[in-house]
């Protein structure tokens, strides 16, 4: 759906906001799950605010590995916040079909995890078959300094979150540890992991 109905400029410039919009009225005929937007981008079926507390009840705020991210008393915005600091939303719409596209060029040597893999701990044989195991990372869990390069350039924020947490999973591969950060966490009950391997999908490192 996103891949028909996203349009993803190369000046950068996107229709993710009706995009959210229609979702919402196919989904619910009103302003949620997804909320926010800028005042110029605002509409029925999408506001510049969060919804009232009760309205969208049976669709959760938050996925089960943002849950338990916040119990770590880690942030992660809901993925269904379009617009706002730090807001998440519109780089997932934006994201997926890109995503998409992706694994289409490389067909049945990706998989995505946990979707294509279970969730569970991959071992090399697991992952020898593979060209490339697509994960969700979410840099913010690592802690990133920006660097400056030989020729004096400052990083920008964001690249060097990124490049905090490639650091980060590199370290993990190199003591051994790695393949065990794609296993649940000890207690994950059967329920817990059918939401997660068929609908939700995980955060590594979670």
């Amino acid at each position: 759906f996103l891949a028909a109905n996203i349009v993803d400029k190369a000046d950068n410039s996107n229709n993710r906001y009706q995009v959210a919009a229609k979702m919402n009225r196919l989904m619910t005929d009103e302003p949620w799950p997804f909320w926010g937007a800028p005042a110029s981008q605002a509409q029925r079926w999408l506001t510049t605010t969060k919804p009232p507390e009760g309205a969208g009840a049976d669709i959760p705020e938050f996925r089960a590995t943002e849950l338990a991210a916040r119990k770590d008393k880690l942030p992660p915005k809901s993925v269904w916040q379009m617009h706002g600091a730090g807001a998440i939303g519109g780089l997932t719409l934006v994201g997926v079909p890109m995503l998409r596209r992706l694994l289409d060029t490389l067909g049945a040597s990706a998989a995505v995890w946990p979707f294509g893999t279970g969730w569970r701990e991959l071992t090399e044989a697991d992952i020898e078959p593979l060209s490339a195991v697509v994960v969700e990372v979410w840099p913010l869990m690592f802690e990133a300094k920006r660097g400056v390069s030989a020729d004096g350039v400052k990083e920008y924020k964001t690249q060097a979150q990124v490049r905090a947490a490639a650091e980060a999973f590199a370290r993990m591969d190199d003591a051994g540890d790695l393949q065990k950060a794609f296993a649940p966490p000890a207690g994950a009950d059967e329920t817990l992991i059918a939401q997660v391997e068929g609908e939700e999908g995980w955060i590594l490192g979670v």
